[in-house]
């Protein structure tokens, strides 16, 4: 018998896909934040090399779990 994802399932898949998202880049920039206050930096070092590297993470996992789906779905 197969096991095919029934639509609510995909939107959960996406919606957890969403929050781990939100919360990485959010634990990002509070971490920057609190090391450029803590460091007093007149620029925002921290922040901003912090939320690019979350930027570039959440890009790379989005990118590789959609193609590990649509390397399944090719072979069912």
């Amino acid at each position: 018998m197969e096991k095919k994802n029934s639509p609510l399932a995909t939107y959960y898949q996406y919606t957890s896909l969403g929050f781990q998202m939100v919360t990485l880049m959010g634990i990002s920039m509070w971490l920057g934040l609190k090391l450029d206050r803590y460091c007093a930096y007149r620029f925002p070092v921290f922040l901003s090399t912090f939320s690019l590297l979350a930027t570039i993470l959440c890009t790379y996992g989005t990118i590789r779990k959609l193609l590990h789906q649509h390397k399944q779905q090719q072979q069912e």
